[in-house]
């Protein structure tokens, strides 16, 4: 059983992870080698399976998401929740209270039958701009309440910078580790002095360092140009 990856892009980056449709999730899947995706990160090699069969990005079945690192299978993580929204609010810039991001991931805990209480961590979209930054963190405070300051909220664009397309499947694979290893990663190049008043600091944006702790619940956003938002969540397969 796998976790089938349906991408689609628009002027930014637009990724579903989605679960494989019913039919398929039926039973085991046999992987070709045509259906493995090579990517490099750090010192190991991360082969990401997903057959053109089991492509979807409107299912509500769950199976576990397999990678394998060197010729070490294991299932690191399930996909428990999927969601996608379009706010059309405008052609480049997200909703200043963040409600497409807030409507996309509430849709998403609803799927994955998840409590705010639950999540541990939230790859943010987090693209360092004034007004995407703050509208997401409003769309958390305003979905989680006291909740958010206990969650780990981090952006890996501050280390990878904007991928395009290829940026929501490194988030997401960044979220799974941070679910194998109990480690979250940073979001580095923050200074002392950079202070927006616009953004609460005392929620845990895992400034500069990575953070130690158990992570069973994470949630990756990705949004993109035109109001496109897509959420998935992430469990540790038990």
């Amino acid at each position: 059983l796998l976790a089938g990856l349906g991408i689609t892009a628009s002027a930014e980056d637009v990724l579903l992870i989605a679960p494989a449709p019913p039919a398929a999730a039926a039973g085991p899947v046999v992987i070709g080698n045509n259906d493995v995706t090579e990517m490099k990160v750090g010192q190991n090699t991360v082969y990401v399976y997903a057959p053109q069969s089991m492509i979807s990005v409107a299912s509500s079945c769950t199976a576990p998401c397999f990678m394998v690192f060197g010729d070490k299978p294991y299932t690191a993580a399930e996909v428990k929740g999927v969601a996608a929204t379009a706010d059309a609010y405008h052609l480049t810039a997200t909703h200043p209270e963040g409600l497409g991001a807030l409507s996309v991931m509430k849709n998403a805990l609803k799927e994955a039958e998840i409590s705010i209480d639950e999540v541990d961590y939230i790859n943010a979209h987090g693209t360092s701009t004034p007004n995407g930054d703050v509208s997401e963190l409003k769309a958390i405070q305003t979905l989680f309440g006291d909740r958010a300051k206990d969650i780990n909220i981090s952006s890996t664009k501050s280390m990878t910078g904007h991928l395009l397309g290829a940026t929501g499947a490194i988030e997401a694979i960044a979220a799974i580790l941070a679910i194998r290893d109990g480690v979250v990663p940073p979001t580095i190049n923050h200074g002392e002095d950079d202070c927006d008043p616009e953004i609460d600091y005392s929620l845990n944006l895992t400034f500069n360092k990575c953070q130690k702790r158990s992570v069973r619940v994470a949630i990756s956003n990705t949004f993109g140009f035109g109001g496109h938002n897509a959420t998935i969540i992430f469990k540790r397969y038990e």
